[in-house]
């Protein structure tokens, strides 16, 4: 991309410029799109639409740009209200599986509670990880600090300041895991104790007991998730996106993972709803496919079996 690139460029040399990506021949409609939408992120719905001109057979139109956003738009609303419920159940399994066990509400404040090394093998990785732990993450610790003492913008936490009836006390985990960011959770997550970490687990899921493996496995499910949701309530492109590493649970082998595709936030979703919800997910993107205009498959959005596939995946 050269300099020229990068400057800023009004609507009718907007207009201009989506042609290289779609033909169209009215103006006004692709003028109201990008009022709307704007040139940058149409820009990238139109690069991955050009770069299927082969499965196409011809250059694509501004009928099915619009289509394809309508369609991005719809699975990031459904794939949006599954990561809460995984959001809300990590939070309340980490903070009340743990705090029970150890009669502790403050755990997650205690550097006990955590292996600096995340016990890799790996001497580049232990080091790496003692090092985030040892510079970056104490500092998140922090954030409880910041939470408990911000009056503008947490008025309701007025019980654990100066005046209250709990000034000067700790916010106990129930109540930080509520505020702080799913990504420092997820994060706190990674470096607890192995058995803190398998504890969570084996009372959150009750399909098995589970390993070190399992846990390696479910830290990438979590983080997939956690990239999941943030593109969705950012609003950013959904389909064509590759994200975060999935690993594949070494009991579904043969599923034949790509690893950081849509359809391995379909696996990691799947891995962790429970029953109601696993099978209302996969209704409702049959649907959202269904009445879709866009070719989902020609434009391998999901694999063409996702479903056959999404029924051989086994529970946690």
């Amino acid at each position: 991309m050269s300099q020229q690139d990068n400057i800023p460029i009004n609507l009718e040399e907007q207009i201009n410029w989506m042609k290289k990506y779609v033909n169209f021949r009215q103006n006004k409609k692709m003028r109201e799109y990008l009022k709307c939408v704007g040139y940058f992120r149409a820009s990238r719905y139109g690069k991955y639409l050009l770069s299927h001109t082969m499965q196409l057979g011809r250059k694509p139109d501004h009928n099915l740009l619009f289509n394809l956003y309508r369609l991005d738009i719809e699975l990031r609303k459904l794939f949006f209200e599954y990561c809460q419920y995984i959001e809300i159940q990590t939070r309340t399994y980490i903070s009340d599986f743990i705090s029970l066990e150890l009669n502790n509400e403050l755990f997650y404040l205690d550097v006990n509670s955590y292996t600096p090394s995340k016990s890799e093998k790996s001497k580049i990785k232990k080091k790496k990880n003692q090092h985030y732990f040892k510079t970056m993450f104490k500092d998140l610790l922090k954030r409880e600090e910041e939470i408990r003492k911000n009056q503008k913008k947490y008025p309701e936490l007025a019980e654990y300041r100066k005046g209250g009836i709990r000034t000067n006390q700790k916010l106990p985990c129930w109540v930080y895991f509520s505020y702080a960011d799913f990504g420092n959770i997820c994060l706190m997550y990674s470096y607890l104790n192995m058995k803190y970490k398998k504890m969570v687990l084996d009372k959150g899921y009750l399909g098995r007991t589970h390993s070190k493996t399992d846990v390696e496995q479910y830290v990438t499910w979590l983080d997939a998730i956690k990239n999941l949701r943030n593109i969705c309530c950012h609003h950013n492109i959904l389909i064509g996106r590759t994200s975060s590493i999935v690993l594949e649970d070494r009991i579904d082998n043969g599923l034949l993972l790509s690893n950081s595709d849509l359809f391995s936030r379909v696996y990691a979703l799947n891995k962790l709803l429970h029953d109601k919800e696993r099978t209302e997910f996969k209704v409702a993107l049959s649907k959202i496919l269904l009445r879709s205009k866009v070719d989902w498959k020609l434009l391998e959005i999901l694999p063409s079996d996702w479903e056959s596939k999404y029924d051989k995946i086994h529970k946690l």
